[in-house]
């Protein structure tokens, strides 16, 4: 194991429950857990993953079509450089695992993006 002053692990867990209610019908509920780990990798630098997973079987917040509903689960992985005292670079991959198809207009059951952004607090 690795001891430095920029080698510090944080973690948080994280359980999102919601309920909606439409004319004449029974209230519909929804809920998400996830776990975030974050490693400090440098004085400027952090590398975190994070998984998470959806279920909305009645599809209050994701409408999907299907007989499932929305149940996906998700990984992803991101790098963050500070390269400024205003500016930020991240580099990040997602990926999605559904039950059904309803990745790609219904044609696939995972999905999966990389993106990079910069970002500048004003």
């Amino acid at each position: 194991v690795s001891q430095s002053r920029y080698h510090s692990l944080n973690y948080a867990a994280g359980y999102d429950i919601g309920t909606d209610k439409l004319p004449n019908a029974a209230h519909k509920i929804w809920y998400s857990p996830v776990l975030i780990l974050r490693l400090k990798t440098g004085p400027k630098s952090y590398f975190a993953l994070r998984g998470e997973y959806y279920s909305d079987p009645k599809q209050v917040m994701a409408f999907t079509g299907t007989a499932n509903g929305f149940k996906t689960t998700g990984i992803s992985g991101n790098f963050d450089m500070n390269i400024g005292p205003q500016t930020q670079f991240r580099m990040e991959a997602k990926w999605f695992q559904s039950k059904d198809l309803i990745f790609n207009q219904n044609t696939q059951s995972t999905n999966y993006s990389i993106t990079g952004s910069l970002s500048f607090k004003i």
